[in-house]
């Protein structure tokens, strides 16, 4: 285990599509519903934060990183909170968590079921951040849950249940974390808590992940984690099976394990697009919940299997591995250290067998590093070490090595020991990763990429000449259904018509040109895409796979009027500079939002009707501005729509 005294940032808003914050319909549901009850407070005591910070600074190498400090408690739907009945027979149920001098708080469930139709959100007091919709979709199998940290001394809990269900919601907080550490803010605050460590806040030695793109698949497996009983840090890496089945294993390290992993919480796409920081907090997508499926500590390793396969969307890969015992002429890491965005080091010399230094350990268990570029820190433990082949040949256990001691070792437990090491299947890799025992030795890696449709058509048509188009899914799991739907456009017509489903579609020209968009709707997720088809001049449509929007677009806010959140969703063709401002009616600026290096796609926020000092704003008409600029042409994309706020 990598432990240095640096803080952790996690500063994540709105977490993942998979707790299922987008309704059937693809808008986000409302989270806030006027109550006339006052909601009850919970108030916490707080912590001793001189004291946490000097036992942090006593425990050994082996700890993993320390962030927050949890209270086991006993609080549910019937002891505490308070309920209201709507008008249509549902009801609702809040209440107030405040844990004085807290930087965070997130929580622990021993005991969670939400019915159909039910939703559980966590926000603070001013809705910047939002977690949820939590939905019956998050239940699982052995009852457990997490939610991740809420910003701030205060979280409050609002649990909707619909008037018809057959059975109650269970909602049984069994631990509240609050953060003793900063995890969001990148500043220095030397006075009461050290280094506050977090997003673009590890060493400077460090190398942003996605500046190489030779490793982008490896990239994509690797994950960080939040761990013991919901107050540590380490890292981890989605790992393939010789099966090609896809089943979501976890490769950590043994000494993160906390015997709480039904209830940790695994995050992907942490990152930076690019070499530099970004100016905002990456938003990763996320898991709770895994079971521990074998570990060892010997070469100190853990496998444990994820409650659900990531979505699609999370674009993860399953790496690849060797369990032979043999060393190679350089190497990689990929990790979070301190809690930062994914960082990836380079070894140029071999990397030689050894034991767990300092202290005798077990000969031979591990495999000796010493970085050329970059580094590991407290955070990075469980991490993988990848060989040329871009194959997983170990583990982090931990070391000495850092920025301003970079010719100081690391110790990486082989993957090649875990393979066999031991007398059963709970000690060994090889019983889950080679189950039917064919004697694999190596592996390559697995992607799991977002969906796309992949169209074809004429390249023109003729008037009234029957065209005939075709699309068929690409990425996602095997075997997922698939439902095409057709609609079209012609000129001039500012709504898109219906026009049918089925994998293939036939149509007529009616007028000199129109456009084909065909939506695919699979997993859960959904994807379009767009084709022009014009008459009599040959036009090219060629077949192409759009994963991204072709031109720049500002929709209208939904719900519109609203009261009082909306959402606001716009594409990017390319990576932009892009700045949304809200405006009263007489000019001023109300908020602001600016992301100087946005990446190209899919994207929306959320306002909730506050100025940029989080006060709320009076009910009349807004104007909502986007301006956009392009990394690379220059193009310059403007536009300004009304929004409406009720009262």
């Amino acid at each position: 285990m990598k432990f240095k005294l640096t803080l952790l940032s996690m500063g994540f808003f709105v977490l993942g599509l998979l707790n299922g914050q987008i309704n059937e319909s693809g808008e986000p549901k409302s989270f806030s519903i006027s109550l006339e009850k006052e909601v009850p407070v919970l108030t916490m005591q707080p912590v001793d934060v001189d004291s946490l910070i000097k036992e942090d600074k006593r425990a050994s190498s082996d700890t993993p990183y320390r962030f927050g400090y949890g209270f086991d408690v006993s609080y549910n739907l019937n002891n505490s909170g308070v309920w209201e009945t709507l008008p249509d027979g549902g009801r609702v149920w809040r209440l107030k968590i405040v844990a004085p001098g807290a930087f965070s708080i997130n929580l622990i469930y021993d005991n969670f079921w939400l019915p159909p139709g039910a939703t559980l959100f966590l926000y603070n007091p001013t809705k910047r951040m939002v977690l949820g919709a939590f939905t019956e979709r998050n239940n699982k199998e052995y009852g457990k849950f997490s939610t991740s940290l809420v910003k701030g001394p205060i979280t409050i809990l609002e649990y909707y249940e619909p008037g018809n269900v057959k059975n109650d919601g269970i909602i049984q907080i069994s631990r509240i974390i609050q953060g003793y550490r900063d995890m969001f803010r990148i500043v220095q605050n030397e006075v009461r808590r050290s280094k506050i460590i977090g997003h673009g806040n590890s060493g400077s030695c460090n190398n942003n992940a996605r500046c190489d793109e030779t490793w982008t698949n490896e990239i994509q497996a690797v994950s960080r984690l939040l761990i013991g009983n919901g107050t540590a840090l380490c890292s981890g890496a989605l790992v393939n099976n010789v099966n090609n089945n896809y089943t979501p294993y976890l490769l950590t390290a043994n000494h993160c394990l906390d015997g709480t992993e039904n209830t940790w919480i695994v995050w992907f796409n942490y990152e930076s697009s690019g070499c530099s920081n970004p100016t905002t907090e990456p938003t990763p997508s996320s898991i709770s919940g895994a079971t521990l499926k074998a570990n060892n500590n010997d070469s100190d390793f853990a496998l444990l299997e994820l409650s659900q396969k990531p979505p699609a969307s999370y674009d993860v890969y399953l790496a690849g591995w060797s369990n032979i015992n043999a060393t190679a002429t350089s190497s990689v890491a990929i990790h979070h250290p301190v809690g930062d965005i994914k960082k990836i080091s380079y070894d140029n010399d071999q990397y030689v067998s050894s034991d767990y230094e300092p202290a005798p350990y077990l000969n031979n268990s591990h495999w000796k590093v010493i970085w050329n570029s970059g580094t590991t820190e407290g955070g990075s433990s469980g991490s993988p070490l990848f060989n040329p082949n871009k194959r997983i040949v170990g583990q982090l256990h931990g070391g000495l090595a850092s920025c301003s001691l970079p010719n100081q070792p690391d110790f990486y437990g082989k993957f090649s020991m875990s393979w066999n090491y031991g007398g059963s299947s709970s000690s060994q890799l090889k019983n889950w990763l080679d189950p039917n025992n064919t004697g694999a030795t190596t592996l390559n890696g697995l992607s799991i990429s977002p969906i796309g449709v992949f169209a074809t058509g004429p390249s023109s048509l003729g008037f009234l000449v029957t065209g005939t188009f075709s699309a068929n899914q690409t990425g996602g799991y095997p075997n997922d259904s698939a439902t095409y739907k057709w609609y079209k456009k012609e000129d001039g017509v500012s709504t898109w018509s219906f026009r049918g489903t089925g994998s293939s579609h036939d149509d007529k020209m009616i007028n000199t040109n129109f456009t084909l968009k065909v939506v695919m709707t699979k997993g859960g997720e959904t994807t379009e895409a767009t084709k022009y088809v014009t008459y009599g001049s040959g036009g090219g449509f060629d077949p192409k796979i759009l994963m991204l929007p072709e031109s720049y677009a500002l929709s209208q806010n939904y719900p519109n009027p609203f009261n009082p959140i909306t959402t606001i969703k716009y594409e990017l063709p390319e990576a932009s500079s892009v700045t949304l401002v809200i405006y009263d009616l007489r000019g001023i600026e109300v908020t602001r939002w600016t992301n100087g290096n946005e990446s190209a796609g899919y994207k929306r926020k959320t306002w909730d009707a506050t100025d940029k000092h989080g006060n709320k704003v009076p009910a009349g008409m807004y104007l909502l501005k986007m301006t956009a600029e392009s990394k690379e042409s220059r193009q310059v994309f403007t536009e300004t729509l009304k929004m409406v706020l009720l009262k």
